[in-house]
């Protein structure tokens, strides 16, 4: 279950990846499957940071985009 702090947090890294024009999908895409050593040079953020924001993400997806959520899972043919 997302709390409030979640919500916040997630929309404050929403904010920053627009000023640094890096769209959401790419980032949270990337954090799955880019080592966190190779993600953290790419992108000049904490891997594990990153890790947690998108399970946020993908939280609010599934409540949200049920549809963009299984695509994003790879899991909608």
């Amino acid at each position: 279950m997302i709390e409030v702090k979640d919500h916040t947090l997630f929309l404050g890294f929403l904010s920053i990846l627009k000023d640094e024009q890096i769209e959401p999908l790419d980032i949270f895409q990337d954090v799955f499957s880019l080592e966190p050593s190779r993600f953290e040079m790419s992108y000049n953020m904490r891997w594990w940071s990153v890790v947690q924001l998108a399970f946020t993400f993908l939280t609010i997806l599934k409540e949200n985009e049920p549809h963009t959520y299984a695509d994003f899972l790879g899991l909608s043919k």
